[in-house]
């Protein structure tokens, strides 16, 4: 299982030329969307579909890996943005996919992005989009794929909203488009559990901080099995998955101390068995989960990589044969054929793009499939290492660094990247964006500050009310400390970061403006009493609380509180020059956010550049937008921190 050669596959051979030894990387190179961004093996093992992203736009190609004469077939995705791609069954594939709009309401103008399945025939080559807003009612999920039962070919099952019809389980013909509801929401309900075979076999309803998990009866009726606390703002004891084995255990996640742990829940007597697995010091990611066969098939965790481990013992013993196979990667299962010959796997590495590959149990061995991004192929520009700390008041603070692969790591330009979320983490894996400014000669600092997710319930809680305050105090401490070590210069530092990142780095320029010698925000909230007051009127009191128990404050009671942690009240702080960057169409942050900061700024009369994006989401989905990000951002930190700085 170690020989890796590539398929004769057309669309796999393509790679750019590397620039002259003397060029800066172009911003294209790692701005680009991956050009295979998915890789799915049909059932019966024969055809390999893509999820290809070409300059005008996605596309799900498809090849005939027994035959590799025949031409492949493409179908284009449009101007959605492609988001992942699956078999339904040996003609059909389903692609979700999203796209912002803007439409009128009572209350005047919202953008919303919504989200789609689209259905791809085959041999057809046609696209139909499913579950489209009917009734007048504007429906802005696409419903969960739960099953695609195998003795209704050509159908699948969603959970899923239809207006005024209500919500519950619906079954689509993927070709017609037709429904029909095969199980009806109560007003409580909020998750189903169905088996292959489509049935409906747990119900989970929530109401007054309790959910009750209801099972099946052979009379068609339900019985309640199990009641559980499940109060808002806190972490549920219980949190159900799906079928794992024999029709009758649920996969279930236990907070159990600090971490949670996986264990199986019988749905007869409502019972939770032994502890399957629990890490010490790494939380639970979640469970793997296939719709064919509507069975939970493996816990994830992420410690440096997302690490995968099969319920199954045979699939356990061949994902162990994956990790000794391939080295210096982590093998994660994308998709395998039913009979399980052939397995298509994304490698992630540190210090390159993933590849995908193809196990194949005829030969015994792995081939190369393609490299995520072929312009980046075979180029060793960056390299991603550890760095931790201790905070001073104890708190351990995980992080990783990313280098020029021709640099050592002594008195760099630190380029400081705080992720977004805040309940998010960074890990090893390859970050283009990192990547980028590595790839231009900086050192990029990933902290994950307290508040971060992933490292246990203490270290998430400890970042609770703490914007600003000691979840910023971990990055800087982390810049002091490599300082500290010789690694950075700490004349030419710059913060940088989108989202909960953005508002870390306007928090460094104003809270520790003596620190940076520039800040570049992309997406990053500036005041956080107006994006409370956003939050409650884009999705209601619930989110509001959620967020005001994340701030720690009220946005009535503890306005000065929170004033005192805006950047955008803050400004008259400002030292170093900063950058906004903000997607006009962000759905998460509004783009008035960033627009409050620049008029800050300026009444304060502080340097500020200023770069809209046309048509942007807030995860720069689109490779244009990711491309002039990097181009502005470069240019702004070459001027600021870079060798020709003053």
């Amino acid at each position: 299982m170690c020989s890796i050669k590539a398929l004769a596959l057309a669309a796999c051979v393509a790679l750019a030329c590397a620039p002259g030894a003397a060029q800066p990387i172009a911003p294209e190179v790692f701005g680009a969307l991956p050009d295979i961004q998915e890789a799915q093996i049909s059932p019966n093992g024969r055809h390999l579909a893509m999820l290809e992203n070409k300059a005008e736009g996605a596309a799900v190609v498809i090849y005939d890996l027994d035959d590799p004469s025949q031409r492949p077939v493409g179908v284009r995705a449009g101007s959605v943005k492609a988001r992942d791609l699956i078999w339904a069954d040996d003609e059909r594939l389903l692609l979700l996919a999203s796209v912002t709009d803007t439409f009128n309401t009572s209350g005047g103008k919202e953008t919303w992005e919504f989200w789609r399945w689209v259905s791809i025939s085959r041999t057809r080559k046609t696209a139909r989009i499913i579950l489209e807003s009917r009734g007048g009612y504007i429906i802005q999920a696409a419903g969960e794929l739960l099953a695609i039962p195998p003795q209704t070919p050509g159908r699948a099952l969603f959970h899923a909203s239809r207006g005024a019809n209500g919500a519950g389980l619906v079954e689509v013909d993927l070709d017609s488009g037709s429904e029909r509801f095969i199980e009806k929401n109560r007003d409580s309900t909020f998750d189903w559990v169905v088996d292959r075979a489509g049935r409906a076999v747990a119900r989970l309803d929530y109401g007054a901080n309790e959910v009750s998990v209801s099972a099946r009866e052979p009379d068609g009726g339900w019985r309640v099995v199990k009641k559980y606390v499940s109060e808002p703002l806190k972490p549920s004891q219980l949190s159900l998955g799906d079928l794992i084995d024999d029709g009758q255990t649920i996969a279930a996640s236990v907070l159990a101390g600090d971490t949670r742990a996986v264990a199986p829940f019988d749905l007869q007597s409502g019972a939770v068995g032994e502890t399957i697995f629990q890490h010490g010091a790494y939380d639970l990611d979640g469970f793997g989960y296939d719709a064919r066969r509507a069975r939970t098939t493996d816990l994830r965790y992420t410690d440096d990589f997302v690490r995968v481990i099969p319920f199954d013992s045979r699939e356990r013993a061949f994902q162990e044969g994956l990790e000794k196979a391939i080295p210096n990667a982590a093998p994660v299962i994308v998709s395998r054929s039913d009979d399980g010959r052939r397995v298509v796997i994304r490698a992630i590495y540190p210090n390159k793009p993933a590849d995908f590959l193809l196990y194949s149990a005829e030969t015994g061995k792995i081939s190369r499939i393609a490299p995520s991004y072929r312009a980046l192929d075979g180029r060793a520009l960056v390299r991603r290492v550890k760095y931790d700390y201790g905070a001073s008041d104890g708190t351990r603070v995980s992080g990783y660094l990313t280098i020029p692969a021709d640099k050592e790591k002594k008195s760099l330009p630190l380029i400081v990247l705080p992720h977004g979320g805040p309940e998010a983490r960074d890990n090893l894996a390859f970050d283009w964006w990192a990547g980028f400014y590595a790839a231009r000669g900086y050192l990029v600092y990933q902290p994950n500050f307290r508040g971060s997710s992933g490292y246990g319930y203490a270290h998430r809680k400890a970042g609770f009310g703490e914007w600003g305050r000691k979840m910023q105090s971990d990055i800087t401490e982390g810049v002091m400390n490599l300082i500290a070590d010789g690694a950075a210069d700490p004349e030419r530092i710059c913060i940088v970061g989108a989202s909960y990142g953005g508002y870390a780095a306007l928090a460094g320029a104003t809270l520790t403006p003596e620190l940076y010698a520039c800040a570049v925000s992309v997406a990053g909230v500036s005041d956080l009493p107006a994006m409370l007051g956003w939050s409650k009127e884009r999705a209601g009191k619930g989110v509001e609380d959620f967020w005001e128990s994340r701030m720690g404050a009220s946005r009535f009671k503890d306005t000065d509180e929170l004033n005192a942690v805006s950047p955008a009240k803050q400004a008259d702080k400002v030292r170093a020059p900063i950058l906004l960057i903000h997607g006009k169409d962000d759905t998460v942050v509004p783009v008035s956010q960033s627009r409050k900061m620049r008029d800050a700024l300026k009444r304060a009369k502080k340097p500020v550049e200023y770069l809209e994006l046309a048509g942007e989401d807030h995860w720069l989905s689109r490779a244009p937008s990711r491309i002039e990000m990097l181009r502005a951002s470069i240019d702004f930190i070459d001027r600021h921190i870079g060798a020709g700085a003053p």
